[in-house]
């Protein structure tokens, strides 16, 4: 999750209740082995089309924003379009290129979401969103 995330960062984070929006980083439990939670942002919305051409994630035919990538971290192979179900979401790593995320083991329903990153700290500095 670089940069949004350092090895050795700390975070605060909130159960989630209500919906989860693009852009979150929100910690989930592994689809392919729920013994196992991950941290990933969320790109793809429920009932939403993705596909990914040039770097760049698009919902339907408009491209999402996307603020927090490096222009590195938007060369990756194009993708999809995969139709997310009613209670489905789409998570990818920052470091697109390095990132074992939907793209390889689909969608994840909603309950295997369970917390949203709200602060995160690094090196004893104060806290960043």
């Amino acid at each position: 999750m670089s940069p949004a995330l350092q090895d050795d960062d700390r975070f605060v984070s909130l159960r989630v209740r209500g919906p989860v929006e693009r852009g979150d980083i929100v910690c989930l439990r592994y689809p392919k082995n729920p013994s196992k939670s991950f941290v990933f942002r969320v790109v793809g919305l429920p009932g939403e089309r993705l596909s990914i051409v040039d770097g760049v994630v698009r919902a339907g035919d408009a491209p999402i924003a996307e603020p927090y990538l490096t222009p590195e971290s938007r060369q990756i192979a194009d993708f999809g379009p995969v139709q997310l179900g009613a209670d489905e979401y789409f998570v990818m790593g920052d470091r697109r290129g390095d990132s074992s995320d939907s793209r390889e083991w689909g969608p994840v329903a909603r309950d295997l979401i369970w917390c949203r990153v709200q602060a995160v700290w690094w090196r004893g500095h104060q806290p960043r969103r």
